[in-house]
């Protein structure tokens, strides 16, 4: 693949690190497939206090991930996958969660939710700290296309992004005010952009 189609290619990674808070619980889709859904603490001072809403799909992925949490319910995980937004219903709210399809085990990590998108702007907006609110579409290869709600904070001084531009984008999902410096954090929890570039 050339340099030039690689750069122009949609795509979509997410990495969750932190400890699972309680039991998986099992599900079943509208279409009949098995899940688990399950809740990562990724509270720490690049975040806030946040948790993230994670999936993991198919038996062949659900019986050894169980079989690893079981053994060890307090471990520590790094979690790869595809990050995800969905609407909420009736309101202008984009919540945040995660597809895991690969897991390890790690004495320590750092938490985090973090994603690499890369993707077309659909709307752009100005903030009142003068960052960016921005509607972001991403179409995978053989995926339905997916629409994200991605803010840049003000004090990071990114360059601001204009509808139909291509662009990748790295950040994190956490609350606006991360710990600071008495300690506490606050806001909502939103995916911001810590990096940017046009392609």
């Amino acid at each position: 693949m050339s340099e030039e189609k690689k750069a122009t290619k949609h795509f979509n990674s997410g990495y969750v690190f932190g400890r699972i808070m309680e039991e998986p619980k099992k599900g079943t889709s509208t279409d009949g497939r098995d899940y688990i859904s399950f809740k990562v603490s990724v509270s720490g001072p690049k975040s806030g206090q946040v948790t993230i809403y994670c999936r993991l799909w198919t038996a062949e992925r659900v019986v050894p991930f169980l079989a690893d949490y079981r053994k060890n319910p307090a471990a520590l995980y790094s979690l790869k996958g595809f990050f995800g937004q969905y609407n909420k219903k009736g309101k202008n709210e984009f919540l945040s969660n995660f597809t895991i399809f690969q897991w390890e085990e790690r004495d320590k990590v750092d938490p985090r939710a973090v994603f690499i998108l890369r993707g077309v702007v659909d709307v752009a907006t100005g903030m009142t700290d003068g960052g960016q609110r921005f509607l972001f579409k991403v179409k995978r290869e053989g995926q339905n296309e997916e629409l994200f709600e991605l803010l840049t904070p003000g004090e990071l001084l990114l360059d601001p992004v204009e509808k139909d531009q291509f662009i990748e984008v790295k950040g994190y999902v956490r609350q606006q005010e991360t710990e600071g410096e008495f300690g506490g954090s606050s806001g909502p929890i939103r995916a911001y952009v810590h990096e940017l570039k046009v392609l």
